[in-house]
């Protein structure tokens, strides 16, 4: 397999332009969708209950999704993802307001789109990548996607801010619904996945999770993760657009978080190693809590933005070493292999186990004094725990020189 800039490889590039189509639609859907709500129903408890419908549908879509993959190929099985995306964008552009009645069946439309999206997603990210180029190739990604976010959001918001009606709306995710088929086009040259089993063996792969070490600190590791990836983006967005009222400042803090994520994504590929995992999660975890501080005395679009845009430079920090482990780990395992989309939906229940306990919570105390500091310090606290669990999955493998 030919092999670029930090031993990249052309499967991985190739990937590389189909994730920029879903980065693109995913760029608008995943901030516009909640300003949208928001707007429509004046509601943030409606809005809040839409985030846990999309939520709840993805792990039980997980498994119809592998056994589909094994019926006909992971690939067939993610175009079921991406044509349930497009539909829900042609909802939204077809509905206007109207759709936002039925903010429960979106929610759970998109819910399901994941599942059937992320099972074969987490697959790529094993087959076009090995544990000696994955930061490099996640840095990359993750660079790309910060582009993206950095031409996309602000242009989106001036567009939908410039209409009193929803207009603007119906234009945005209508571009959405003309991506999200490009991607479908661009899945079709993808490599293909290789090394599944025929069956589903979901109890096989739950046996040799639960009886490994360092498979058990990936699946609390992600669980961990959960709580903050689950809620705390989602309830910025939120808070900066109640507090500005508008869609062009959540818009101009996308871009600015742009900017930021391009350059950590830089510095994540340059100084990310294995053995740097943990105290990077560390560090990166103390600045955030401290960059949050503030909101413990007032909340306001100053102390959101100044969040935001910590976040964006330590986000790579703290959550990718977590994921690179966790493949490092599923690919120590010959016991699994072959069984890679049972795995990883497995790790999606987990993961969705996190992400609706940090969703509750967030419901639970946001109408609190300080609520809003309280719940971000209080989570981003939970993610000191994924230290000693990396520690852990590294434990697992054979020891290398630069694993410590």
């Amino acid at each position: 397999m030919k092999k670029h800039m930090n031993g990249i490889s052309d499967a991985w590039l190739g990937f590389m332009k189909f994730y920029a189509c879903v980065a693109v639609f995913f760029s608008f859907s995943n901030t516009y969708i909640v300003t949208f709500l928001k707007r429509a129903t004046g509601s943030d408890g409606d809005t809040m209950l839409y985030n846990l419908s999309q939520l709840a549908i993805q792990p039980f879509a997980m498994l119809a999704a592998v056994w589909l993959m094994r019926k006909k190929s992971a690939l067939f099985s993610q175009r079921i993802g991406l044509a349930l995306y497009a539909l829900v964008f042609l909802a939204f552009c077809a509905g206007g307001e109207d759709i936002s009645r039925h903010y429960m069946w979106i929610g759970g439309a998109i819910s399901a789109a994941n599942g059937f999206f992320y099972t074969t997603y987490a697959l790529q990210l094993l087959a076009y990548a090995n544990d000696e180029n994955r930061d490099a190739s996640y840095g990359l990604q993750s660079m790309l996607g910060s582009v993206i976010s950095l031409t996309l959001p602000l242009l989106s918001s001036l567009l939908v801010a410039g209409f009193s009606d929803f207009t603007g709306y119906r234009i945005l995710f209508g571009a959405c619904f003309g991506v999200s088929a490009l991607s479908m086009y661009f899945s079709t040259q993808l490599a293909p996945l290789t090394n599944v089993t025929p069956g589903v063996h979901l109890g096989k792969a739950l046996r040799v999770l639960a009886k490994d070490p360092s498979a058990r600190a990936a699946m609390g590791a992600t669980t961990i993760g959960g709580f903050y990836s689950g809620s705390i983006s989602f309830f910025i967005t939120l808070l900066l657009y109640s507090a500005a009222g508008d869609e062009r400042t959540v818009g101009l803090s996308a871009t600015v978080c742009g900017v930021i994520s391009i350059l950590a994504g830089g510095a994540y590929m340059r100084l990310m190693r294995p053995s740097r995992r943990g105290p990077a999660i560390a560090v990166s975890l103390t600045a955030l809590i401290l960059a949050a501080a503030p909101m413990l005395f007032r909340v306001s679009v100053g102390t959101l933005l100044a969040y935001s845009f910590a976040s964006a430079a330590l986000t790579p920090f703290i959550f990718n070493p977590p994921l690179t482990a966790y493949l490092g780990v599923v690919e120590r395992l010959d016991e699994l292999r072959g069984l890679g989309s049972e795995v990883h939906a497995l790790r999606e229940f987990c993961l969705k186990v996190g992400q609706i306990g940090g969703t509750l919570l967030t419901m639970l105390l946001a109408n609190m004094k300080n609520g809003a500091a309280v719940i971000i310090i209080l989570i981003l606290a939970t993610q000191y725990a994924t230290v000693p669990l990396i520690r852990m999955m590294v434990g697992g493998r054979e020891k290398a020189p630069q694993d410590g």
